[in-house]
């Protein structure tokens, strides 16, 4: 028997191993993954920094509001604002005033009733 030519093949290009391709190409979608989150922590950053602007300003003009209803509320606006309006008012004695607790005793809906009896 004769022995049969084995013609190679000769491949004319560059050859690139697969491993090494698969290798470039988990590399390379880390890198894009990467660079995905560092540009959308930056993203947030920025709104986060813009929003605790908004609450810094927020705070500051629920602070000069609650200065406002304080200044509003007191005894000597209070006085004021009912001399305006020309309603004449006193303040109640010792012996008026009426406190009402929510105590665990009275549960069934009745109002203590609390009066000082230093004066009486």
């Amino acid at each position: 028997m004769a022995r049969r030519k084995r013609n190679k093949k000769k491949v004319d290009g560059f050859v690139f191993p697969a491993p090494f391709a698969g290798f470039v190409v988990i590399v390379s979608v880390f890198a894009l993954a990467y660079l995905w989150l560092g540009s959308r922590c930056e993203m947030l950053g920025r709104e986060i920094k813009k929003e605790e602007g908004k609450k810094k300003i927020l705070v500051k003009r629920y602070l000069n509001e609650e200065y406002r209803w304080s200044r509003m509320k007191s005894p000597r606006n209070l006085e004021r604002v009912l001399n305006q309006n020309g309603m004449v008012m006193s303040w109640p004695r010792r012996d008026q005033i009426v406190r009402l607790y929510d105590n665990s005793e009275y549960r069934n809906g009745y109002a203590k009733l609390d009066r000082v009896v230093m004066n009486e």
